[in-house]
């Protein structure tokens, strides 16, 4: 996986996986389209966060594509100190983000990766990656998670059903 390549070693990894009844090719073109902001109550925690970061005119929590395997797998990151109440987001230019390692920030990487399976099924799996660099982060950044952490965990589970309900309609 190209998530493999760009952060082989992380502080926090979180995978989720979902077969779905379509081929790799109708799961990758949902989730090529899908973005969090597509799903209302995501949405709604999304909005929620980004209060503070609306008032401080901060960028808000967006995930470009740096990296792409047509058909197999996309990557997309951030970067910022996602502990702190707006998540202090970061614009980081996209050919910047993976050499980006700045003291007091962490940087995330996000993917969906396809794999065909038998009977016309295809494994999706989204992984996140955090790295975090300074230590005293690292320990802010392990709070915020056993708070955040399970909501994180139910959005990616919502994308997943959002992507299959897509991959079903092509």
């Amino acid at each position: 996986m190209r998530i493999d390549e760009l952060m082989p070693r992380f502080d926090l990894r979180t995978r989720h996986e979902r077969v779905i009844a379509a081929t790799p090719a109708q799961v990758f073109r949902a989730s090529r389209s899908m973005t969090i902001r597509k799903l209302r109550r995501v949405r709604m925690l999304l909005y929620i966060r980004e209060i503070f970061s609306r008032l401080k005119k901060q960028p808000l929590e967006t995930f470009p594509v740096i990296s792409e395997d047509p058909g197999r797998e996309i990557v997309m990151a951030i970067c910022g100190k996602f502990w702190a109440i707006s998540g202090n987001i970061l614009d980081v230019p996209v050919e910047d983000i993976k050499p980006f390692n700045r003291p007091g920030y962490a940087k995330a990487y996000w993917n969906f990766y396809i794999e065909a399976m038998d009977k016309g099924q295809t494994r999706l799996i989204t992984e996140t990656r955090v790295q975090v660099y300074g230590e005293t982060e690292r320990k802010k950044f392990a709070l915020y998670w056993r708070i955040v952490g399970p909501f994180s965990g139910w959005i990616r589970t919502q994308i997943l059903k959002a992507i299959e309900r897509e991959a079903l309609k092509f």
